[in-house]
């Protein structure tokens, strides 16, 4: 008759064990599910962001609303809270010739031309001491143009989000790089906001 109770005496123990895992593993499940549905708000309102083609002027970042509400879950409730901060240009990167978007002749694009290293007083692509791109066959620049800056740069600009779920005050801080390429004689005015 003892080991009847001991034996159900350690069946209560396991089974209360497993019941408090159980709990924890759907807490964590929630929590989890939670921090992402306020992550794609995050990232949603990055995206808004970003493909605003003022969003790196001052201007656009005195006028960009303060907070905003996302419904993620397509429940017709704004959910999330989301504050996306003004971008901050945190570094410059020059580019090289070799990573210039080429055509199928190995030329750069049409919209890229003006990045081709040109000097002198010679026309864009036309390069400086040596012929560019322009004037280069295409099996000749690969080879020429694979340690010489070109005339553009990109500004990294550092995309933030906060965001607050509303239902569970979880708070979620999203960072997203964006490079925006332009010519060097404009890179300075574009990454300085004042």
């Amino acid at each position: 008759m003892n080991s009847r109770r001991n034996a159900s005496g350690v069946v209560l123990i396991v089974v209360m064990l497993f019941l408090v895992l159980i709990t924890m593993f759907s807490i964590s499940a929630f929590r989890s599910s939670t921090t992402n549905e306020a992550q794609s708000a995050a990232q949603w309102a990055i995206e808004d962001t970003i493909t605003n083609a003022n969003f790196e002027t001052a201007a656009w970042a005195a006028s960009a609303p303060a907070t905003s509400t996302k419904d993620v879950t397509g429940d017709g409730t704004n959910n999330y809270s989301v504050n996306v901060t003004a971008p901050n240009c945190k570094k410059i990167r020059y580019l090289m010739m070799k990573e210039l978007p080429k055509d199928a002749k190995g030329l750069p694009l049409d919209k890229w031309k003006t990045c081709d290293s040109g000097g002198g007083g010679r026309a864009p692509g036309s390069g400086s001491g040596s012929p560019g791109l322009i004037e280069m066959g295409a099996a000749s620049a690969p080879a020429a143009v694979s340690t010489v800056k070109s005339f553009c740069a990109e500004a990294v600009w550092d995309v933030q989000a906060n965001v607050t779920d509303t239902r569970t005050n979880t708070k979620v801080e999203v960072h997203q790089d964006v490079a925006i390429p332009h010519p060097i004689d404009k890179i300075d005015a574009a990454c300085n906001r004042s």
